[in-house]
């Protein structure tokens, strides 16, 4: 190579960003860290540095399926539908949103953080609990918080694309 198309690759390299660890990876409306909605299972292995895989290693249900890390990111799996990511679940303490929100935070900090750009709706079997959602202008992308209504903490995060609204996992 020349070197102005190495001085050319170095300046890239420099102004692209560096991976950060899974420890400082966050929930945004596209997914978690590097796995975004609508990325093939292969890419979101690769990205995640580990092999997703079933409940009990059975066969992945190729029309609508959820799906694990082997390791290194407890808490969090991600809602496949034709073999692409819809988008990722967070059920544990400790990974955060965008906005710094994590499982087992208040409903006020939800609130305070959003405002009046939350959606909120009554959970479909918990008249106590809410669906907290954060949608992107787009409306095809957000990030919703499953608030219970005994502690009126958050219990689970997701984050994605459409499918985030389903109640009831691939139902």
């Amino acid at each position: 190579m020349t070197p102005r198309i190495l001085s050319s690759l170095a300046l890239v390299a420099g102004l692209l960003p560096i991976a950060t660890s899974a420890a400082e990876w966050r929930v945004t409306a596209t997914g978690y860290g590097p796995v975004q909605a609508g990325m093939s299972v292969k890419q979101a292995e690769k990205h995640l540095g580990t092999r997703l895989h079933t409940h009990e290693n059975r066969p992945l249900d190729n029309d609508c399926d959820f799906l694990w890390p082997e390791s290194g990111h407890p808490g969090v799996s991600f809602m496949v539908e034709d073999e692409l990511i819809s988008h990722v679940q967070i059920e544990a303490p400790g990974i955060a949103t965008d906005k710094g929100i994590r499982v087992g935070d208040t409903a006020e900090s939800v609130r305070q953080r959003y405002g009046r750009a939350l959606d909120i709706q009554r959970h479909k079997y918990d008249d106590a609990a809410f669906y907290y959602y954060a949608w992107k202008s787009n409306g095809q992308l957000g990030i919703k918080y499953v608030v219970t209504g005994a502690d009126g903490k958050v219990s689970e995060i997701h984050g994605g694309g459409p499918t985030i609204m389903r109640v009831e996992g691939c139902s």
